[in-house]
């Protein structure tokens, strides 16, 4: 299992110790990236799900960004940006602001490539992705590294994100423990097996989140695909 961290490996290894297929594993691997390598990876980004199955051709799982205000008059680009300079990379210049965000298309791509070669639940999906936002987790040092150089230009203006990624105004260093501001405890509405849908379900039962990760967690069940479904091409 190759993943962007200890944590995000664990999680796809407890996918395929539970029963789940290397497509199950991957997602697991990749919400957990989401959660904690802010920056550097975001649930509101795009994908490219690269799938070969065992008995059959490779297919790639076209989950690209849309790319904001397409068809609109020339007259509308340009508003909405602001032009950043940063030595991220050697020395980059970003167009960072409301008029950058994209229709994010990677979880799209995740639900297109589960409907097809999934088979874990997503509930089950999902929770090491909760488990880390929920209680914590350690910053890894290439999103540690970036945050240092761009945390005040793009991310510093807005108090919340401040709040999340620094202490008292500095970006947190690699390696620490990091957590969202506390917050009431409330429900959470876990996905359905199928997937967008979300219906009130009991949460899985999980240890905590640890670093180094401990033991793995004791699946409560397995899954099998008993029936493949067909479709276009992705």
């Amino acid at each position: 299992m190759a993943a962007t961290s200890p944590l995000a490996a664990q999680a796809g290894l407890d996918l395929i110790h539970a029963g789940g297929t290397a497509v199950d594993a991957a997602i697991a691997a990749m919400l957990v990236a989401t959660v904690t390598e802010p920056g550097v990876v975001s649930p509101l980004g795009g994908a490219f799900v690269n799938i070969w199955p065992a008995d059959g051709s490779p297919v790639v799982v076209d989950g690209n960004v849309e790319m904001p205000g397409r068809g609109l008059p020339p007259e509308r680009f340009g508003a909405g940006v602001r032009e950043i300079h940063t030595t991220y990379g050697g020395g980059l210049t970003v167009f960072a602001g409301h008029g950058s965000v994209a229709t994010p298309g990677a979880f799209a791509a995740f639900g297109r490539a589960h409907e097809r070669h999934g088979a874990a639940p997503w509930a089950e999906l999902l929770a090491p992705a909760i488990s880390a936002a929920r209680d914590g987790f350690p910053l890894g040092a290439a999103a540690a590294s970036y945050l240092a150089l761009v945390h005040d230009s793009i991310f510093g203006w807005d108090e919340q994100t401040r709040a999340f990624h620094s202490s008292e105004g500095v970006p947190t260093p690699s390696a620490r423990p990091s957590a969202p501001p506390s917050s009431p405890a409330r429900s959470r509405t876990w996905p359905s097996a199928g997937g967008p849908t979300s219906t009130p379900e009991t949460s899985p039962s999980r240890s905590p989140t640890t670093w180094p990760p401990g033991a793995a967690w004791s699946p409560r069940r397995t899954w099998r695909r008993t029936t493949r479904r067909s479709g276009p091409p992705c």
